[in-house]
């Protein structure tokens, strides 16, 4: 499985917010940007994740957190590294 098919449900998620995923050159780099090119939040590959979030609202940034990490854990899981104990609270 591809790094990016990790992130469907949060790639989705974030366009129904206007969110647009911008493509790096690296294949391990999900980001979605607000409409004005400035990144909300990325995923990657073996550097982890950022969020930047005050371009959308609490509730909203909640719920993109939360498909994110998800998203990650399955790949580090997938990639047989550890996922620290307390990430599914």
């Amino acid at each position: 499985m591809k790094f990016a098919d990790y992130f469907q449900d949060a790639i989705k998620y974030g366009e129904s917010l206007e969110l647009k995923q911008t493509t790096r050159l690296s294949r391990n780099w999900i980001e979605l940007n607000d409409l004005e090119g400035n990144p909300v939040i990325y995923a990657a590959g073996d550097l982890g994740l950022c969020v930047n979030g005050y371009y959308i609202l609490p509730e909203q940034q909640l719920k993109l957190v939360k498909l994110f990490v998800s998203a990650y854990e399955q790949y580090l899981a997938d990639k047989k590294e550890p996922v620290a104990a307390d990430s599914a609270e």
